[in-house]
């Protein structure tokens, strides 16, 4: 497991954000960054808006471990009315499909009861009938999203800006994760991992859903 300190350091770097600036921006000093690296820790009360800055996952910031939990949820909470999605899930699981699938999820979703998924997982907490998981590949979304991990999409909850959607755009059999910017009218593909780029959202979009949870190993 690696150390608090070379987590920051490489979060720092991966949001081209020095020390100075990322304590100014989290409101401590210097003595603070120095203590928490001593702890190996943050201090909770500077986790989640330290974890914000970073744009990195709050639990992995802290412990350097991954688990299930809500994607920016703490400061990006789903705009929806809650009232049009049901807790109740197809018995009590969720479809684990493929990245096909989910390019024509919207077609498939009215017959859910009898889509025959190779793996299911277990429902946790509130979604709409039509959710969905997938398996992530590559490290595009890394560090929000690890390779390797699973993502539970629901295509109930709108797809506002800064949300990690699933989208198939460009004629492409297969949809893809990236998170949703929309700025001056346009609207953006932004993968959180800098070294890939930003793309733009073509007319022939199709957003397959949001992504609202993480399932990872410790």
């Amino acid at each position: 497991m690696t150390l608090f300190k070379e987590r920051l350091e490489s979060s720092l770097t991966d949001a081209g954000m020095s020390k100075v600036k990322f304590a100014e921006l989290l409101e401590v000093n210097d003595q603070n960054i120095t203590h928490w690296i001593s702890r190996n820790g943050v201090s909770k009360g500077k986790l989640f808006k330290a974890a914000k800055i970073l744009n990195v996952d709050p639990e992995w910031l802290n412990t350097g471990t991954h688990s299930v939990k809500e994607i920016a949820e703490e400061y990006n909470p789903p705009n929806t009315d809650k009232t049009t999605l049901t807790a109740v899930s197809i018995t009590g699981k969720i479809p684990v499909i493929s990245w096909t699938t989910a390019g024509d999820w919207h077609e498939i979703a009215s017959n859910l009861q009898d889509y025959d998924a190779d793996e299911w997982i277990p429902a946790i907490g509130s979604h709409s009938a039509q959710t969905y998981a997938l398996r992530i590949r590559g490290d595009s979304m890394e560090p929000t999203i690890p390779n390797g991990s699973t993502i539970v999409v629901d295509p109930a909850i709108p797809a506002d800006s800064n949300r990690v959607v699933v989208i198939r755009q460009n004629g492409d059999t297969e949809a893809t994760c990236k998170r949703l910017i929309i700025e001056g009218g346009k609207r953006y593909l932004k993968p959180d991992n800098p070294r890939y780029p930003i793309l733009e959202m073509l007319p022939d979009a199709v957003i397959c859903g949001v992504a609202v949870k993480i399932v990872a190993d410790l």
